[in-house]
Parts: structure tokens; sequence; C-alpha cells
């Protein structure tokens, strides 16, 4: 029954029937033995009694005609819902119940609410519902690649070939190095020292990298500190081969200084 505010009262009255009938003076050892009680009662007591508005006995009426609606009783416990409100991480994913989930669009530092049920896991912003997405137990990842934007898509979905492609983009040797980077038991604890290549070819442009990353490998090693140390000297290098040669060095003279002359030694003329 929809319990509303005229039928409020009416559903209530039951509680009000069931203290004084059942509760009144009674004392029980232990659960087990209310439990037995109550049945009792409501075969004997209540079950029995005439209801004052249907005039029928309600054990009578429950057996002859809503008995064969029931369905059957559930094999697990009730499944209590998780509500609890979740902030977007830069990733673009929310921590829910120890598990990550993805988010569509930019939503980076904002709350969403969240209900996860033993099966789903539902994000709803502003009361609309913005994502759906599989439960996963404590350290699990749902991560849709639709919801990410395409520059975190391949570190958030731990996509190796992709990133291998993203460093070849700036250059054979960039692209073998970030491979050989990748060439690991656990490749996704790698995967930054790949984004820190990448960012190397912004700073330094491709052809100073590309060049640099192929002596590297020449010499059968993956150290990026060693790639940056190369890329900085060889900058240094160039700046200084590149700066003008200094020319004659101009001495100012004061303003208000005598002539050097003035201060000439003079021979003295001997006088026979």
């Amino acid at each position: 029954m929809c319990l509303t505010a005229r039928s409020k009262g009416r559903v209530e009255r039951a509680i009000q029937f069931v203290q004084g009938s059942f509760w009144a003076g009674e004392s029980f050892a232990d659960l087990a033995i209310a439990q037995e009680a109550a049945v009792l009662w409501c075969r004997t007591r209540a079950g029995m009694r005439v209801h004052g508005t249907t005039h029928q006995q309600p054990l009578m009426a429950f057996t002859e005609h809503e008995h064969a609606h029931l369905l059957p009783a559930p094999a697990e416990p009730y499944d209590v819902p998780l509500y609890t409100t979740a902030k977007v991480a830069r990733d673009h994913h929310v921590q829910v119940a120890k598990a990550l989930y993805s988010i569509p669009g930019d939503r980076r530092g904002q709350q969403v609410d969240v209900r996860a049920d033993r099966a789903l896991v539902k994000l709803y912003q502003h009361g609309n519902l913005i994502k759906t997405h599989p439960r996963k137990p404590p350290g699990g990842r749902s991560t849709d690649r639709d919801d990410l934007p395409a520059h975190v898509s391949a570190y958030a979905l731990r996509d190796l070939e992709r990133l291998i492609g993203d460093a070849a983009v700036h250059g054979r040797a960039v692209g073998e190095l970030a491979a050989k980077i990748l060439d690991d038991p656990l490749p996704w604890t790698t995967m930054r020292r790949v984004y820190k290549l990448i960012g190397l070819c912004r700073t330094y442009n491709d052809q100073r990298v590309e060049a640099a990353a192929r002596r590297l490998l020449d010499a059968e090693s993956i150290d990026l500190n060693v790639l940056r140390r190369m890329l900085e000297r060889a900058l240094e290098e160039e700046t200084a081969t590149a700066a003008p040669a200094r020319s004659n060095v101009i001495v100012a003279t004061a303003r208000f200084a005598r002539d050097s002359q003035r201060y000439a030694a003079r021979r003295n003329e001997v006088r026979s």
C-alpha cells in the first residue's frame, strides 16, 4: 500500500493493536521465543478476529485471495544501496567503495551523487543520471573510453600501443626509446616516463630529441635524465656558438675629465 496523508492513520493504527494485544504485559527471554509467540498470536488472535472494515477474518482472507499471488522468498539478503557523494578527480574518475569509475565530460573538481547497489553504480549530478557502471570490487576500475579526453585516454586505459605511437610521431628513435621503456613486467608503472619523453620533445623540439635519443639507444641506455642532460648541453653549446664575438672595448671618458696630455711628464730645460 502506498502511504499517503489520507492513509497514514489507517496504516499506523495496526501498530497500536499489536502493542496493546501482543506486547502488553508480555516478557520474552530471547528473540526466538518472541518470534514463536508472534506467529502463534497471528494465527490464533489477530488472524481469526473479524476485521472492522472488511468484516472478514484476516487469516481466511489471506489464504483464499492473497496467498496464491505471493512471490517466492528471496534467497539472498536485501540489497541495501549505498548512497554517497564523490569528487571527480583529475583523471576524470570518482572513487566509490575503493573502486574507480569514469565520468563523462570535464567535471574535474565537481561533486556527483552516487547510488551503488550489488550490481550497478549510478552517478547523478543535479538530479540527472549522467553515467551507469557495473559494480566493481575494491581495487577495481570501470573506464569508458568515450568518457575521457583524447590526451588522457591512453594513460587511463593503459593503452601501451597507442602511447608508443604517440611517441613515434616525434621521431623513429623516440618511438623505439618509448617501446624499450615500456618493455617491463609492469609496463603501466613506466608510462609516466614515456610522457616525460614526449614532454622533452615539446621543450627541445623533435629534431634535437630524435638525435639525442638515437645516441642514447646506441649507448644501450634508456635513462631519461641522461637524455635531458644531453639536450641541455647541446643547447648550451649552440647558444655559445651563436653568441657574437666581442669587439674592441670602448672606454667612455668622464664628461669633465682633463686631457691626458696635461699629465704627461715634461723634461726640465737646463739653462746655461
